[in-house]
Parts: C-alpha cells; sequence; structure tokens
C-alpha cells in the first residue's frame, strides 16, 4: 500500500473514529507480486482478513503503452487472483487506459 491511492486509504482508516484502531495489514509490490497467485494466498491465509481493499495497479498510462503484458499481468491477472483468493474485497477503480485491453491485447 505504497501507491497513490493505497497510501491515502491506509491514512484514512487510521485516521478515521469508525476504523481508528483496526488491524490493517499493507502489503506492497515489495511483499509480492499480485500477479503470482501463490504467494497472494499465503498472504490472505496468514492474515485472515475480513475485507480486503484491492488498489494494486500499474496505473502509469505510458508504461502500459510501452509495455502491455506487463500491465495485462499486473492489472487483470493480479485483480482476477485478488477477487478468488481474498473472499469479501472491495475493488479500487483504475483509469481505464492503465487496461491492456485497449490495445488489442486479450
Amino acid at each position: 500500500a505504497d501507491g497513490m491511492l493505497g497510501s491515502a486509504l491506509t491514512a484514512a482508516l487510521a485516521d478515521h473514529p469508525l476504523t481508528r484502531g483496526w488491524s490493517v495489514k499493507c502489503v506492497s509490490v515489495r511483499d509480492f507480486d499480485i500477479s503470482d497467485a501463490h504467494a497472494l494466498r499465503a498472504s490472505v491465509r496468514e492474515f485472515e482478513p475480513d475485507v480486503v481493499v484491492h488498489t494494486a495497479a500499474n496505473a502509469n498510462v505510458d508504461d502500459c503503452e510501452a509495455d502491455p503484458r506487463s500491465a495485462l499481468r499486473v492489472n487483470i491477472h493480479g485483480t482476477s487472483n485478488v477477487a478468488a483468493d481474498a473472499g469479501h474485497w472491495v475493488p479500487a477503480e483504475t483509469r481505464f487506459e492503465a487496461l491492456p485491453g485497449r490495445f488489442g491485447i486479450a
């Protein structure tokens, strides 16, 4: 949770009266790659979260255009892994331009 959205959400959860004191585990690409289903599954099983807020993405449009396969791996396959393994989760939105389907990659 060291990206722009994850950092802001983590700070907001820590400061809000309704969520202050919640046990929050923030992970980032340094912990594991969300396209690695086994690593994601291990993290979810270790922490046993009630809710997963998914903010991981490559939202840099230039990077996605330069390497659409990487964008597909992270933005699509990674999100699919989160959906499959996290149980109750809340997807975060991304920019349409960051989704590789726009570039004809399936």
